[in-house]
C-alpha cells in the first residue's frame, strides 16, 4: 500500500512540475535586441518615383539582393497582398511604431510597400538564448513619406516578428500533451531594417551614377 502511495505522490509531483513550467513560462527568456533602431533615410526624389524604383530593384532577379529580402515578393498599398488595417493593428501590440502606423490615413500610406516572404524562411536573429541566435522571421512594411522639396523619407517596420525558442513539452498543445516548437511573437529587431534602408539608398545612388 505504501508503494502505491509513493507512486501516486511521484506522479502528482511530475504533473505539478510540468504545469508550473508551462504556466510560468519555464522556457528560455529573451533579452531585447542590442542594435540601435534605424533612422529614416531621405532620398531626393518623390515617393511615387522611389516606390517604382524599389519595386523594380526587388523584382530584378539578375540583381544581387541581400538576404532575407531576395526571397520576398513586393505588394503596393491597396494590393490584396498588403495586410488590411485590422491585421496591422492586431500585430502592433509590442510595437508602438507599428501602432502609430496603423492610425495613418490611406493617403499617407499611398506609396507604401509590403515585403512578404511566402516561404516563411527563418534566419538568425538578434534574439539569443545562452549565446545562441534564435531562428527569426518577419515581413516588412516600407513607408514612403513626402519629406518636402520633392524628397522622400523612407522608414521600415517589421510585421509579425517572431522567434522559435526551441521545442518544449506542454500539456496544452493543439493536439494534446507533447513536444511543440515554441514560436513566440517578439518586439521588432533592427539589423534587417537598417540593411534594407542601406541597400535601397545604395542602389539609388548607383542608379544615378554616384
Amino acid at each position: 500500500m505504501k508503494r502505491y502511495v509513493l507512486f501516486a505522490v511521484l506522479v502528482a509531483a511530475i504533473i505539478v512540475v510540468v504545469l508550473v513550467s508551462t504556466l510560468a513560462g519555464g522556457r528560455p527568456q529573451l533579452g531585447a535586441p542590442s542594435s540601435p533602431a534605424p533612422a529614416p533615410v531621405t532620398i531626393n526624389a518623390p515617393p511615387a518615383e522611389i516606390k517604382a524604383f524599389v519595386i523594380s530593384v526587388l523584382n530584378d532577379k539578375t540583381r544581387s539582393v541581400p538576404a532575407p529580402f531576395e526571397q520576398m515578393s513586393v505588394h503596393p498599398f491597396g494590393d490584396p497582398g498588403f495586410p488590411p488595417d485590422y491585421q496591422i493593428a492586431a500585430a502592433s501590440k509590442q510595437d508602438p511604431a507599428l501602432e502609430a502606423y496603423a492610425r495613418l490615413s490611406a493617403a499617407d500610406r499611398a506609396n507604401d510597400l509590403f515585403l512578404f516572404d511566402p516561404l516563411v524562411k527563418s534566419w538568425d536573429s538578434e534574439y539569443q538564448v545562452n549565446g545562441r541566435a534564435l531562428p527569426f522571421h518577419c515581413n516588412f512594411i516600407l513607408h514612403l513619406a513626402p519629406a518636402g522639396n520633392g524628397a522622400t523619407e523612407l522608414s521600415v517596420l517589421e510585421y509579425q516578428p517572431q522567434v522559435n525558442r526551441g521545442s518544449h513539452f506542454t500539456v496544452f498543445g493543439k493536439e494534446g500533451p507533447g513536444t511543440y516548437d515554441d514560436v513566440v511573437a517578439v518586439p521588432p529587431t533592427n539589423k534587417e531594417r537598417s540593411a534594407l534602408l542601406d541597400f535601397i539608398a545604395s542602389e539609388w545612388k548607383k542608379s544615378r551614377g554616384r
